[in-house]
């Protein structure tokens, strides 16, 4: 399926504001469902923060058991250029999904039939699952196992290749969740792009 870029989600959702019927506020079910999953999104990202936190700090204390200070040092900053890679992967999945969930709330306010809801319905969970990928994703630690007689360059290549096969898993979450939620932007405009062209014809 083809992913809508950014600017031209912007571009259909205006289009549709503008061209259909007026739109209702969001109603009070709908609000409370979407302040209650954030607190629960917020609550589990800073439970897993924490998780890792505490795992790094055990893995720093085995660190500096390596007697060979350049293996010490070298492992020390594999570890935290995966972290920080780790961070901003995160940080924009995250910016990702918000913005996915503020346009499926404006487009959710137009819905109308059993369609529309069921693409909704499909998209928000989509973003759901992706976000629980994206929160798990920031608890992980990645540990490359340290010795002073064994070679360093294998365990390192084996954690480097476990990072970029669970990159690879929260990418495709995300992906999903995008286009789940271009899907229901073309069903519910589509929708009212009918609606709007039988009543010109009445």
């Amino acid at each position: 399926m083809t992913i809508v870029a950014p600017l031209l989600l912007s571009t259909l959702l205006i289009s549709s504001i503008v061209q259909s019927r007026p739109i209702a506020l969001m109603d009070q079910t709908r609000l409370e469902e979407r302040m209650k999953r954030q607190e629960d999104l917020k609550a589990m990202r800073q439970d897993a923060a924490e998780k890792r936190e505490t795992k790094r700090e055990e893995w720093r204390e085995k660190l500096q058991s390596l007697k060979d200070e350049r293996k010490q040092k070298m492992v020390e900053n594999i570890d935290e250029r995966i972290a920080k890679l780790n961070d901003k992967w995160v940080d924009h999945w995250n910016r990702t999904l918000k913005r996915l969930t503020a346009i499926l709330d404006k487009i959710s306010e137009k819905a109308d039939g059993e369609a529309d809801n069921k693409a909704i319905a499909n998209a928000t969970k989509a973003i759901e699952e992706a976000q629980k990928a994206v929160n798990s994703q920031a608890g992980k630690t990645y540990e490359i196992t340290i010795a002073d007689d064994t070679p360093i360059g294998q365990s390192v290549r084996s954690t480097i290749s476990n990072f970029h096969n669970d990159l690879k898993v929260v990418k495709e979450a995300v992906k999903k969740a995008k286009d789940a939620t271009v899907e229901a932007l073309r069903t519910v405009v589509g929708a009212n792009d009918e609606e709007r062209s039988d009543k010109d014809e009445k």
